[in-house]
């Protein structure tokens, strides 16, 4: 094997690395101390736009790694929202409005997976809101983790609580739009 060849292997494995790596920070922020939790959601902020860049831009996307990022991404927010609230740094009804794309999502792909072939979900595309949530969650989450961004709180809270309903709702019209006619 010669240096190109493996460098192109070296690449491919990125992007699921750090999809996976994502998967453990989310498993270990409601146990590091408060000063880790900064860290830990940059780091999620930082992987999931890595991963997704290096995919696109060396061709190394898969179907693992176009699944386990969706995963990571709602695992991480749940994470963040679930460590929040039990910190009581974040109402319960905040939470819950920031999770509603991803409990839209999950709710879908759970429900393709118990009555149609895995093939269906290809039908549910990220697009421009569900980004926009996660870009909008991540600056929400980090603010509520730097002293002195008090008074941004309210104004990053609503934009991404704003995207995650929109996204929600965008998901299941592309769904009823495209998915599987239901047959009564």
């Amino acid at each position: 094997m010669d240096d190109e060849q493996r460098a192109a292997a070296w690449i491919r494995a990125t992007p699921n690395l750090l999809t996976v790596l994502r998967i453990v920070a989310a498993g270990i922020l409601p146990f590091v101390p408060p000063a880790w939790r900064l860290p830990v959601v940059l780091f999620g902020a930082f992987s999931d736009w890595a991963d997704g860049f290096i995919a696109r831009r060396f061709h190394a996307q898969s179907k693992f790694g176009t699944f386990m990022d969706g995963v990571a991404d709602k695992l991480l927010v749940l994470s963040c929202v679930v460590t929040f609230v039990h910190s009581g740094e974040v109402a319960l009804w905040q939470g819950l409005l920031m999770m509603s794309r991803d409990v839209v999502v999950t709710s879908l792909v759970a429900w393709i997976l118990l009555r149609y072939p895995s093939s269906m979900l290809r039908h549910v595309q990220v697009r421009l809101p569900g980004k926009l949530t996660t870009a909008f969650a991540f600056l929400w989450f980090a603010s509520l983790l730097i002293p002195g961004l008090e008074a941004l709180r309210p104004w990053l809270f609503w934009p991404a609580a704003a995207a995650s309903v929109v996204a929600a709702i965008d998901y299941a019209f592309q769904f009823a739009r495209r998915g599987p006619r239901i047959r009564a």
